[in-house]
């Protein structure tokens, strides 16, 4: 299927070319200041994307693609950091997903004005969790107004409003199976680089991207920590498991399966805890409800014991040893930390203490109980949320993931055998790390991106169910009245 007409090819041939100088300058004005290796791989690869656009005719699914590379690799550098920033992120972000969204909405704008409408340009869509995503974008951005460093709260709203707009994209280009399958089939691929690297990391061929001596043996690929490559890897192993669920080639279930097994022993060797809790919560919520809807057979059920088993067997020794062995306190001193993002949601209910800013403003929350505290930021997303964006920004966000989760549990429930298995691992995934949330951080770009790609796979599914349920209520009904007319 032609995705993009010829009549458009020649506009969007000069918007690559002007996106590949673009990039082109970028490089050669910072290569003479000292690039760093990630800056040069997200500028190349950016570049390199460009050449490509030139190759096919299918320029916005090319770009779509780029954008689930990177949930899935996570590149992306700051501008304007500095070392003033204890604790909170720094600088504005710029991520290879952000600079593929520029020319996708520049495009999108460009067939509004010129009234196509085309398979490849989204319509524009809002339903209910796109009202509380954007409901909860104001919310940050009004704690902008109370933070201590307005800065460095701009700089975390940068990250949220470039989540929205991907959301925004996504959640509107996804109009039928074919654009949902790709996405879908993207983010299971694309995942083969983050693997590469982690496990080179693991057999010590490249160093892992922090040398912390707590993280000694773990590895984190792309994604700094372990803890956070865990949650992760976890989240899209739910939605890997569900595509083998999917009645696709061959070809696709050996590849995708293969990546399952490698994900899961990334999983194992990130040695996070928490990430191991989700992805087993996941997959009982998979196996659980799979069985339910006569998704898995009872001969798959007992193959995916046992190479679970197998799998659970080879790595045991390592998952006993991180179980038992000394954490160095990292639980323990989990608990000052709640303590003290406590004391500021009890003296800031409201608004909270802007967001971005819980690592400047730590000091002035501590109490007699928590002196001696390990300081860090809240190892707990959803009390990292509550204290920085008060009470009002802590209500939407979590009204925003539950209708998440309604409509995800709807859609397994009422929706076909395609919709309700993709959906399924999206329920997983989010499950599994909302509970990771409570002893994780969750503050990352790439753990926050991943649930906002959530949000646009089950906002777009939502509106392809009811657009098909709608479609077919006539079809029944005048088939309804033909019966009536038909006298046995």
């Amino acid at each position: 299927m032609q995705w993009v007409s010829r009549q458009s090819q020649i506009s969007q041939l000069l918007l690559a070319s002007a996106v590949g100088l673009l990039l082109g300058s970028i490089i050669v004005a910072i290569s003479g200041l000292g690039i760093t290796t990630r800056l040069f791989v997200v500028l190349v690869g950016g570049l390199a994307g460009v050449i490509v656009m030139f190759l096919t005719r299918d320029l916005k699914r090319l770009l779509v693609l780029v954008i689930c590379s990177d949930v899935t690799t996570s590149l992306d550098f700051h501008v304007t950091c500095n070392d003033d920033y204890f604790l909170s992120s720094c600088g504005f972000n710029i991520s290879v997903a952000l600079l593929a969204l520029i020319p996708l909405y520049v495009m999108w704008i460009i067939d509004i004005r010129r009234g196509k409408d085309r398979p490849t340009s989204p319509k524009t869509r809002f339903d209910i969790i796109g009202a509380l995503a954007l409901i909860f974008l104001a919310a940050v951005l009004i704690s902008i107004g109370v933070a201590k460093r307005p800065d460095l709260a701009v700089f975390q709203f940068w990250i949220y409003a470039g989540m929205f707009l991907t959301f925004f994209y996504l959640s509107n280009y996804i109009r039928d199976r074919e654009a949902l399958l790709f996405v879908v089939y993207s983010l299971t691929f694309t995942i083969g680089l983050q693997l590469l690297i982690m496990e080179l990391q693991l057999f010590g061929v490249i160093e892992p991207a922090s040398e912390s001596p707590m993280w000694i043996g773990r590895i984190t690929g792309t994604l700094i920590t372990p803890n956070r490559a865990g949650g992760f890897l976890a989240q899209m192993l739910m939605i890997m498991l569900a595509a083998l669920l999917l009645k696709i080639p061959r070809m696709y279930r050996i590849g995708i399966g293969i990546m399952t097994i490698i994900t899961a022993h990334a999983l194992v060797a990130t040695e996070s805890r928490g990430a191991w809790s989700a992805a087993l919560i996941g997959l009982v919520i998979i196996g659980v409800l799979g069985v339910w809807k006569r998704w898995i057979g009872l001969r798959a059920l007992i193959l995916a014991l046992l190479i679970l088993s197998a799998v659970g067997a080879l790595v045991s020794g390592q998952i006993i040893t991180r179980l038992t062995e000394d954490d160095r306190g990292a639980a323990e001193a989990r608990g000052p930390l709640a303590e003290i993002a406590s004391n500021m949601i009890w003296r800031n209910p409201v608004t909270g203490v802007g967001i971005n800013n819980f690592g400047i403003v730590l000091h002035d929350y501590i109490e007699a109980e928590q002196l001696g505290a390990w300081l860090h930021l809240v190892h707990n997303g959803w009390l990292l949320i509550w204290s920085e964006t008060g009470t009002i920004g802590f209500v939407i966000y979590a009204a925003f993931r539950i209708a998440l989760l309604w409509q995800a549990f709807w859609l397994i429930r009422k929706g076909d055998r395609t919709i309700g298995i993709v959906a399924l691992g999206l329920f997983a995934s989010m499950i599994g790390g909302g509970i990771h949330m409570t002893v994780e951080i969750y503050s990352s770009r790439n753990l926050i991106q991943i649930i906002w790609i959530d949000a646009a796979l089950v906002s777009a599914m939502m509106g392809i169910q009811k657009l098909e349920m709608t479609q077919a209520t006539p079809n029944r009904t005048l088939v309804t009245k033909a019966n009536k007319g038909i006298r046995v």
